[in-house]
């Protein structure tokens, strides 16, 4: 865990916090009751608002689990609690400020739809922990364009699904978007509200990993050998190995050549690489086989 200092801005604000409300007191009796009031009521929420943002910050740095998550629920959860005191203390406005905000509410509603949908999407999101830092996520959704590589065709001899979308760990949940850092190294800022209205596929417990393998073998070969006898050395290559299917012979991919089709279950999470070394096994035989 990093050690952070309680950060200067906070103690300065609590100074001038405590400061100003004395000041406000003794200026009470100098000034109209309504005003006063309306001074009060604004000096607090802009004090206890900056005294929440700095201290959601500070936790967001302190480097403890979840540091990011807790620090924006403390931001969100200190902001709501300051309107309410807000409110109880200075019950003379209420009536005035109330009216003022639903007619501001509404013009604001709608010239600013996207912007609150985002918003408010961000406190659904953190409420709910849709998403969090720090998980694995693919986002799938038509509004974020993303395809595979049409070309070359023979990307798609393998049986192995493709979940189109982008595929990362969320650093950021911030009030109007997301940040996704893809497996590739970039940075996609994600809108709340879109990636609320998203399907998201979580790898949050993905513990146990499978791949497939689809492999072209000749049906003409050297001598001696034949389609039985080369499954009988897939099969000795696979010993150790956790097969869930296969090996199998698919349909014929033209006149000479055959598909064989297998799926595994990995050891690890590093089924990349297992994958790999498999796969150079396999191709070694086709080479002995005769294969082209």
């Amino acid at each position: 865990m990093t050690k952070v200092r309680l950060p200067y801005k906070l103690i300065f604000l609590i100074i001038i916090g405590a400061l100003t409300f004395f000041l406000l007191k003794f200026l009470k009796n100098h000034i109209p009751n309504g005003i006063s009031s309306f001074v009060n009521f604004v000096v607090f929420l802009a004090f206890s608002f900056s005294f929440f943002r700095i201290l959601g910050k500070y936790i967001e740095k302190t480097g403890i689990t979840k540091a990011k998550q807790i620090g924006s629920q403390v931001k969100l959860m200190g902001y709501i609690l300051s309107i309410f005191i807000a409110f109880s203390f200075f019950k003379e406005l209420s009536g005035v400020i109330l009216t003022f905000g639903t007619v501001t509410g509404i013009i604001l509603g709608l010239t600013l739809q996207p912007v609150l949908g985002n918003f408010f999407a961000g406190v659904l999101i953190m409420a709910t922990r849709f998403i969090e830092v720090g998980k694995k996520i693919r986002i799938l959704s038509s509004s974020i364009p993303f395809m595979l590589t049409p070309l070359p065709p023979y990307k798609y001899f393998s049986v192995e699904n493709a979940d189109l979308g982008y595929k990362g760990e969320i650093i950021e949940v911030d009030w109007f978007f997301s940040v996704l850092k893809t497996d590739e190294g970039k940075i996609v800022k994600v809108p709340n509200l879109l990636l609320l209205n998203s399907a998201v596929i979580d790898y949050r417990d993905e513990k146990e990993f499978t791949y497939s393998l689809r492999l072209e073998f000749p049906i003409k070969m050297k001598r001696g050998w034949n389609l039985e006898k080369v499954k009988k050395e897939i099969e000795k290559i696979l010993k150790g190995y956790n097969v869930i299917e296969g090996p199998y012979f698919n349909e014929q991919s033209d006149k000479d050549y055959v598909f064989i089709r297998l799926k595994i279950k990995a050891k690890d999470e590093n089924w990349e690489e297992e994958k790999s070394n498999l796969l150079i096994k396999i191709l070694s035989l086709k080479q002995k086989v005769g294969a082209k």
